[in-house]
């Protein structure tokens, strides 16, 4: 791995994880809704870099019928039960 992976990884994932767990998922949903508002016919969606999930789990919700895949190269942040590509 790269410098910029092992920091991902390693260093900063916990941090990142800590900072980005609380939100306002209303107003999250909102925003990923007006995103996609302008598309359509989206059958597979592929998150790299997901960390806890959370933009993952927005598409689920708006997206159900999608296929989910995602990457994560913090393993701690894979485990998170927060992600759901289901």
């Amino acid at each position: 791995m790269n410098e910029q992976q092992n920091f991902w990884r390693q260093e900063y994932a916990e941090e990142y994880r800590k900072k980005n767990s609380s939100f306002n998922l209303e107003m999250r949903i909102k925003g990923w809704a007006e995103m996609l508002r302008s598309v359509s016919g989206i059958s597979s969606v592929l998150e790299c870099g997901c960390n806890i999930g959370r933009n993952i789990n927005f598409l689920n919700y708006l997206m159900p019928e999608a296929k989910k895949s995602i990457i994560e190269i913090s393993p701690d942040a894979f485990n998170s039960s927060q992600i759901n590509t289901q």
